[in-house]
């Protein structure tokens, strides 16, 4: 199944995504509340940027 990946540039949190839930046509951001899991707490940046793979 090919997935599509965010990605968050503060914390690095990754985000998987079945290419097919977006029509195999990815925006270059989606908005998502997220956890850094490195300090157990949320994240204060929402947007998370398509990576290229």
């Amino acid at each position: 199944m090919e997935m599509v990946f965010y990605k968050c540039s503060v914390c690095g949190f990754i985000h998987q995504v079945p290419a097919y839930w977006s029509g195999f046509s990815p925006e270059e951001e989606i908005e998502m509340v997220h956890f850094n899991l490195e300090t157990n707490e949320m994240c204060g940046k929402l947007m998370l940027s398509l990576v290229e793979v």
